[in-house]
């Protein structure tokens, strides 16, 4: 529901954190189409800090990086809607 140009500010991960936390999660990952506002940033960095929860936020760039550095047969491979004897 973002609109062109906004961010995810540290209120979102707060909200993350302490669901996250409640259920004994120590590890998350924080996706967005979009960017992070500084304060979210500086919010990862403080809980990063703490070294009692790892926080990672990934925007755009990130999700296009991993997608691309996945080898195609390793893709084709671990594709759900590939079916036996695809190429």
């Amino acid at each position: 529901h973002w609109k062109e140009g906004s961010s995810v500010g540290r209120e979102y991960l707060q909200k993350l954190v302490g669901a996250a936390a409640g259920c004994g999660v120590t590890n998350v990952i924080f996706i967005a189409t979009c960017s992070f506002h500084d304060n979210a940033k500086v919010y990862a960095k403080e809980i990063n800090a703490s070294k009692m929860f790892h926080l990672e936020l990934w925007n755009m760039n990130k999700l296009l990086s991993i997608a691309n550095s996945i080898p195609e047969n390793k893709y084709k491979e671990q594709s759900l809607f590939s079916k036996e004897g695809d190429a």
